[in-house]
């Protein structure tokens, strides 16, 4: 996929395709942002990211990830995983695994362009089907039925 420049008031950005695995390091302290920002049970969930599973699902051509770049710095993120479903082995489907939009680039159409970029992008690669994940509450929970998106399912959690 072509990168997409865009323009943020008198701010740039980019979004683009890249490898996950290339860009971990550089990615560390957005991680941290976002794992600070979204886990719900933080003695549970410790950030520790499987490096050699994402390398694995990279490798194996199911990883797909857009990167947002100002000034060559990353500012934000998709990550996404393409699969065929367990109960319906003919569908295809891309199903989001974190998505993040650094703070300083909320209050634009940042967050909006890397959902779309997104979907675009895998529906050029033939997927028919996108799953996003969002916090209960969350304004990317907010987002998503603005751009289309169905509520299909909950799932709940229990700490034991």
């Amino acid at each position: 996929m072509d990168g997409h420049c865009h323009s943020v008031g008198i701010r740039m950005y980019d979004i683009r395709e890249g490898s996950f695995i290339k860009e971990y390091e550089v990615l560390s302290d957005l991680f941290v942002d976002h794992w600070d920002e979204s886990a719900k049970n933080k003695e549970l969930m410790l950030l520790k990211p499987d490096k050699a599973k994402y390398k694995y699902l990279e490798d194996q051509g199911v990883l797909f990830c857009l990167f947002a770049y100002k000034n060559e710095v990353i500012v934000g993120y998709s990550v996404n995983i393409l699969n065929t479903h367990l109960h319906y082995s003919d569908l295809h489907f891309a199903q989001n695994d974190i998505i993040f939009v650094h703070p300083d680039y909320r209050n634009s159409p940042l967050g909006i362009k890397i959902i779309k970029e997104t979907e675009k992008a895998v529906k050029a690669k033939g997927i028919p089907l996108m799953i996003w994940h969002a916090k209960k509450d969350s304004p990317l929970d907010a987002i998503l039925p603005r751009l289309g998106c169905t509520h299909h399912e909950n799932i709940y959690t229990k700490v034991l």
